[in-house]
């Protein structure tokens, strides 16, 4: 099954759950910030009001947390802001492309 393809709890299971009151609302700046940076919404239902959503930076998808209802095992156990989710992402986006152990050019090179 393609990765892309599937829902954020299918497959290899892997989000950060961050946390923040605007979440509430499916409209929040952070939703609108995700779909801008080429992530997809990857689950079976709408908002439930939770200050929640899962997300991963691997698939780019995010699914709205639900009451009750653990999509998958967040990253690190915990939730994060979304400050700290944005700051670990452009970490994440700063080495797209390249090979797990390139940094700038070569195989561990970090520091060069």
């Amino acid at each position: 099954m393609e990765e892309k393809g599937l829902h954020i709890s299918q497959g290899k299971a892997e989000a950060f759950l961050v946390c923040d009151k605007s979440l509430e609302n499916s409209n929040a700046p952070f939703f609108s910030w995700l779909r801008d940076e080429g992530f997809t919404f990857a689950c079976y239902h709408w908002n439930y009001g939770c200050h929640w959503v899962h997300v991963s930076i691997t698939r780019k998808q995010y699914a709205y947390g639900m009451p009750g209802a653990c999509l998958v095992t967040p990253v690190g156990n915990h939730a994060i802001t979304i400050d700290e989710f944005v700051t670990i992402y452009r970490i994440y986006k700063k080495y797209q492309g390249k090979n797990p152990l390139v940094f700038h050019s070569v195989n561990c090179d970090y520091d060069a």
